[in-house]
């Protein structure tokens, strides 16, 4: 059975560690301007404190968005800075022997920031920050939002299962599903699958109690499974065979193409909180049990369900902490509605577990439609790579572990 979290007290945003070393001065200011509506306050604020730290002369300035600025706003606002350097006789220049000052538009639950890193060379990096209040641009949903999560059986049996796909661009199409002891693949159409193979899965050492793993479609070579200190992959041959291998590599986070990738603890049942290569510039968090990625414009917003209770939502400079209502188990999905992307997130109820999705907005996640409820207690909750989620019940009365596919239908 999957552990599931508390309720996390508090709120509050942390500037990431790597991007406060070496920092030699931080400032705040709090500027009462509303947003999209007058740049100049934040730009003329912030610009006085680069120029007093770069004084007058050359600076090559690089912009990045990580809010949900629109990029017409994110324009104005640099126009605006630039505007105000000039004034105090900062030049902006594409590069050279120029200080580096690069300003990235961010944001937590109350208020988005404008943070100014400015090295003038060596070690020595200055950071500003500017809080600018605002209202949100993005539309929401509320509880009652025709929003549904659609979920269709894949396969049952007495065993647990730990994850199951189904293989894309296949006719007839393929079903792999992944236990302790085995990676079963089926063939059929509409549901009506048909045993092909059976790849046993050779470890050492005896699997942790609550034993996890992962499926992870790989265009390469088929497939790969991940299991704590053990990965298999599938050999292209005639017939169809995999081989494992005892290995600490890290596992795909999010969707399996994701790039990110999470170091999971061989006796655990839980990602020691080191990815790899980095959220942004940072690659160490707290140890959590699942992730979810929702792509943005210029970034990708994480959601880390830490095993202490709390939920992380991380960009690479903000973690940002809500109090959520949220279990172990999290998955994003793609739609067609919102913003294109919702993170699924389990929680217990009376009789079993629910399923319920979830718009964020501006780090502040809001449901969106009703749960969807299941009979038993959720054991594992993984995206795929067509956008979609697979989701695996121990359904107490008939005592099986059941495998469904999960996907999000928005009727506007």
């Amino acid at each position: 059975m999957a552990v599931y979290n508390s309720q996390h007290p508090h709120m509050f945003l942390r500037i990431s560690k790597p991007l406060m070393l070496g920092v030699a001065m931080g400032l705040l200011l709090t500027v009462p301007v509303a947003l999209g509506a007058e740049w100049g306050a934040p730009a003329r604020s912030l610009a006085q404190k680069i120029a007093a730290v770069t004084g007058p002369g050359a600076v090559a300035l690089e912009v990045n968005n990580r809010s949900s600025l629109r990029p017409a706003e994110v324009e104005q606002a640099r126009g605006a800075l630039a505007a105000e350097l000039a004034v105090l006789g900062v030049k902006i220049v594409e590069s050279g022997q120029a200080a580096n000052v690069r300003v990235t538009f961010s944001e937590n639950a109350q208020s988005y920031l404008w943070i100014a890193q400015v090295n003038q060379g060596g070690d020595d990096e200055k950071v500003l920050m500017v809080s600018v209040p605002g209202a949100r641009t993005a539309g929401s949903f509320g509880p009652s939002s025709p929003l549904n999560i659609h979920r269709t059986l894949l396969w049952s049996q007495q065993s647990p299962i730990l994850d199951a796909t189904v293989l894309p661009g296949g006719n007839p199409e393929h079903l792999l599903v992944l236990d302790g002891e085995k990676v079963a693949l089926f063939s059929g159409a509409g549901g009506q699958w048909r045993p092909e193979q059976a790849f046993p899965i050779t470890h050492a050492r005896p699997w942790p109690r609550d034993l996890r793993g992962r499926i992870v479609f790989n265009r390469e070579h088929l497939f790969d499974v991940y299991l704590p200190g053990v990965v298999c992959g599938a050999v292209l041959s005639s017939p169809l065979s995999m081989a494992c291998h005892e290995a600490d590599d890290p596992w795909p986070l999010g969707a399996g193409s994701s790039e990110v990738r999470g170091f999971f603890s061989p006796a655990r049942n839980f990602f020691t909180g080191v990815v790899a290569p980095g959220i942004g510039k940072q690659n160490t968090f707290a140890p959590f049990y699942s992730a979810a990625a929702l792509p943005r414009a210029q970034y990708v917003l994480w959601a880390l369900a830490a095993v202490d209770g709390s939920v992380h939502l991380v960009d690479g400079i903000n973690d940002v902490t809500p109090k959520l209502p949220w279990g172990s188990e999290i998955a994003e999905v793609k739609s067609s509605c919102g913003s294109g992307w919702q993170i699924l997130a389990s929680a217990r109820t009376e009789t079993g577990d629910s399923l319920r999705a979830y718009e964020v907005i501006d780090r502040e996640p809001e449901s969106v439609g009703i749960a969807t409820e299941f009979n038993g207690p959720l054991n594992a909750l993984w995206s795929k790579d067509d956008g979609g989620a697979v989701a695996v019940e121990r359904n107490p009365d008939s005592g099986k572990y059941e495998a469904y596919s999960l996907d999000v239908a928005c009727h506007q």
